[in-house]
């Protein structure tokens, strides 16, 4: 499979901020058109016990690349469906409010991999700063999945503001298709086509997914590996019970 494009084009929002110059990088990360409510909006949500303390990410190794070759689940979740999914990282948690209301094939796909243990151990492999943090990927290097697809595609008006979690796919793809690659918005989400399956937003501990971005580079390889310890989904009312 070809090397997915996963989110926006990487060189097209790099030749802007060079064109624009350094005063509209800083705008962009600061929170100018928009950013800064959405940032605030994020922060004050987040219960204290919930944002790691502001530091360096835990020292781990990479994994050995690997294969899967899994059926497509049935649709076990509903519209009705109140899910949270807490991510634990070498670098912090953070937990994501899952759209089933509006987007129920892709969460569910989502939900059958985290429950399954299949992102256990996998990496954030493509970190570009003030744009995305990304990751899924069995073999570390965006070329593969769980071994289906499916389509849950956004409304054609859809933005990604920052904290949207959505799901990578190549540009030959279908709108709307996805495997197991996710990325979470840092900023720049006006120019990324609305294209990508919705899988949800950050609704807490963003603190971590700005420590796992100031980790990338332009060419998107982070400067540590960034791991995913693994990724537990809950009922609302259940957060509270996740494991250390």
């Amino acid at each position: 499979m070809k090397a997915p494009q996963r989110g926006c084009s990487q060189g097209k929002i790099l030749g802007l901020m060079r064109i624009w110059g350094t005063g509209l990088v800083a705008a962009i990360a600061f929170g100018v058109f928009g950013v800064v409510g959405a940032f605030g909006q994020l922060t004050s949500e987040e219960p204290e016990s919930e944002v790691a303390s502001i530091g360096r990410c835990r020292r781990v190794g990479a994994i050995k690349p690997r294969v899967e070759h899994r059926n497509r689940p049935p649709q076990t979740v509903s519209r009705r469906d109140h899910l949270i999914a807490t991510i634990k990282t070498n670098c912090g948690r953070f937990r994501i409010k899952l759209d089933a209301r509006r987007f129920p094939v892709v969460v569910n796909s989502f939900v059958y991999l985290a429950r399954s243990g299949f992102y256990d151990g996998l990496h954030f492999d493509r970190v570009v700063p003030h744009f995305v943090v990304e990751g899924g990927d069995p073999r570390g290097n965006g070329t593969s999945g769980p071994g289906y697809r499916v389509i849950d595609a956004p409304p054609r008006h859809f933005h990604y503001q920052v904290g949207t979690v959505a799901m990578g796919k190549t540009s030959k793809e279908a709108r709307g298709q996805a495997g197991s690659n996710f990325f979470v918005v840092l900023g720049g989400g006006r120019y990324i086509a609305p294209d990508y399956a919705v899988l949800g937003r950050v609704r807490a501990g963003m603190t971590t997914v700005r420590r796992i971005g100031s980790l990338g580079t332009e060419s998107g390889k982070p400067r540590q590996v960034v791991r995913i310890d693994w990724i537990r989904i809950h009922r609302p009312e259940r957060v509270g019970t996740a494991s250390p």
